[in-house]
């Protein structure tokens, strides 16, 4: 019985991780729903409705969650808490669409957040909803949490990411922190998984590209795309470029290949209409105009990010 309810965790951490499920998410607990359906203040209002005073009247934060853990168990609750207000905070600074209305009983922290996340340094003057990271940072620091949840670490990580990209200047604070979250992720049973494996490669060398780390972001995105099965080859083939153009020239062009089926991914519905060049532009054609057609290779999400890190 307690190895099927490992299997379960497990299971609701890694769907957590990719923020999609290919099976129906109506399986799954209510509050996992809910932040795969990106209802994310929904979730925060509701998992911390019993905390809402004392965070209003300003008690250590550590110490609500701590206490919560060890006192009633609710480990994924809190970790859901922390999820959504991470990805509510990208949300509203980066993915859209944006947010006006702040989580009153939670705005009362925002002075805090900023003094917490500024390291002495200042926080950009653009960011929106400090406190959203602030709490997720603080929930993902709880080491009762990260002995439950082992992908804890893994949303550390990602959230001490975000901290940096909401300063003005990079930090070797939260590199070194960075560092070893790292190195304690790469030692994480999820990662037997290919494709856990293949997004933490990806993910580490993102972070690594950040800080002009050249040779560290390309071992890892190299791993990432070995896991893939990609190979990429910058060609040359004849074509045209323009609609005026009588002679062909060499053109330029990456040849993608794979020997594997892509990994689980999922399809948007509703995406930004691609413009047309011929809406705007009279001379330049919409794609190459090769002499003889080239075969495109199918992506999916997981292809399309390792081709766009390196």
């Amino acid at each position: 019985m307690a190895s099927h309810i490992i299997e379960i965790d497990e299971d609701i951490e890694i769907k957590l991780l990719l923020n999609f499920s290919i099976n129906k998410v109506s399986d799954l607990p209510n509050n996992v729903c809910e932040i795969l359906n990106g209802r994310y203040e929904d979730i925060i209002n509701n998992e911390l409705s019993t905390f809402i005073e004392a965070i209003k009247n300003g008690d250590n934060l550590e110490e609500i969650i701590h206490n919560s853990l060890s006192e009633t168990h609710i480990h994924l609750s809190w970790l859901c808490t922390g999820i959504a207000s991470l990805l509510y905070f990208v949300q509203c600074n980066w993915t859209g669409p944006p947010v006006d209305k702040d989580i009153d009983w939670l705005k009362t922290r925002r002075n805090e957040a900023l003094n917490h996340l500024s390291l002495h340094d200042g926080c950009n003057i653009n960011v929106r909803k400090p406190e959203l990271i602030y709490l997720s940072k603080k929930i993902f620091s709880d080491i009762d949490l990260q002995l439950k949840y082992k992908s804890c670490i893994w949303w550390l990580f990602r959230a001490t990411l975000l901290h940096q990209h909401i300063l003005d200047e990079n930090t070797g604070v939260l590199f070194e922190e960075t560092e070893n979250l790292i190195t304690e992720i790469n030692n994480l049973n999820i990662l037997e998984h290919p494709l856990y494996k293949l997004l933490f490669n990806l993910e580490a060398g993102t972070f690594y590209l950040y800080y002009k780390r050249s040779q560290n972001s390309e071992k890892h995105l190299e791993h990432a795309q070995k896991i893939a099965g990609l190979k990429l080859n910058l060609e040359g083939a004849m074509g045209k470029r323009t609609k005026y153009q009588q002679e062909e020239k060499p053109q330029l062009y990456l040849k993608i290949e794979m020997n594997k089926d892509t990994f689980p991914s999922i399809d948007c519905e509703n995406v930004p209409r691609s413009l047309s060049l011929n809406d705007f532009d009279d001379l330049k054609l919409d794609c190459i105009e090769f002499s003889e057609p080239k075969e495109e290779t199918k992506l999916g999400m997981i292809e399309e990010a390792i081709i766009l890190g390196k």
